[in-house]
């Protein structure tokens, strides 16, 4: 079973309209990602990021996941931009 969430907590200026920030994403068989570590020397494969407040920044080569995070962020959050949608039912374990 795949499981993909996320956490966003209010921004420091809590008022009517205020931004949230994310604070955590996790992801498990989503894409990349495979299962949390269940038994001892196992290994874990999932998604389990936190964010600092403000702005952060993906990094990483080719190939190793930074669309991934962003497609988790957007599934969880439930938004899509209306030029293209990567999430697919292949995406899923």
């Amino acid at each position: 079973m795949a499981v993909v969430n996320a956490c966003a907590v209010p921004a420091q200026a809590a008022h009517v309209g205020a931004a949230m920030d994310l604070a955590q994403v996790r992801a498990e068989n989503f894409r990349i990602f495979g299962t949390v570590a269940r038994n001892e020397g196992q290994q874990d494969e999932s998604l389990d990021s936190s964010f600092s407040s403000g702005t952060n920044i993906l990094m990483g080569e080719n190939d190793s996941g930074k669309t991934t995070v962003i497609d988790a962020i957007r599934l969880c959050l439930q938004t899509a931009v209306a030029d293209f949608y990567r999430i697919s039912r292949d995406d899923f374990r």
